[in-house]
């Protein structure tokens, strides 16, 4: 991409950040001094990849900032997503939840290591699915993360599923929306147990 297309962007960006109730394509080319088609052209695009969206009104579009991103992404994986098949082979659990540590996603790793489905428990907290609890666990990472927007790390001692201790390294790090606010966790869990015994 070059310089020109991301100062394009970056002026369409800007321009929807500061209008409250979202603009047309033909208010930001005006207010934007850009060319109405190539704000269009720039409107699809940063609609496809969950950055804009749009309503309706009339015979109009008015597009917004999305707020999350992330998570209106995953309301668009399916199966045969490259993201998603990518994410499921890593190798290693990935959890995506919200700010109120409530379930948006979790992989196929995770998937076959619990025997749950994410579309199961999405929007119930994760404390609630993994460790069967009703309140936030102890020392929790993804807690620090939404509080400070740091990544942090925590090894974690649990009951597998046929009973033996299972050492989980669970790895966190902030999801933000276009703003900078921090509007989710992504949780990356490895198995260690073979690494510390």
């Amino acid at each position: 991409m070059s310089d020109e297309e991301k100062d394009t962007i970056e002026k369409i960006l800007s321009f929807l950040k500061a209008s409250k109730d979202g603009a047309t394509p033909s208010d930001i080319a005006r207010k934007t001094s850009i060319n109405r088609m190539t704000v269009s052209k720039y409107l699809n695009i940063l609609k496809v990849i969950h950055f804009v969206d749009y309503k309706e009104v009339g015979m109009s579009k008015v597009y917004f900032i999305t707020q999350a991103p992330v998570f209106k992404g995953l309301d668009n994986w399916d199966s045969t997503s490259p993201i998603k098949k990518m994410v499921d082979d890593f190798g290693v659990g990935v959890v995506i939840t919200d700010k109120d540590m409530n379930i948006k996603w979790f992989n196929k790793y995770v998937e076959k290591r619990t025997g749950k489905r994410p579309e199961q428990f999405k929007e119930k907290p994760c404390y609630a699915i993994f460790r069967g609890k009703s309140e936030e666990c102890s020392n929790c990472p993804a807690k620090k993360t939404l509080s400070d927007g740091k990544a942090h790390k925590e090894l974690k001692t649990i009951p597998g599923k046929d009973g033996e201790k299972v050492s989980l390294m669970v790895i966190t790090s902030p999801l933000k929306d276009i703003h900078g606010k921090i509007n989710g966790v992504l949780e990356m869990i490895v198995d260690v147990s073979g690494m510390i015994r």
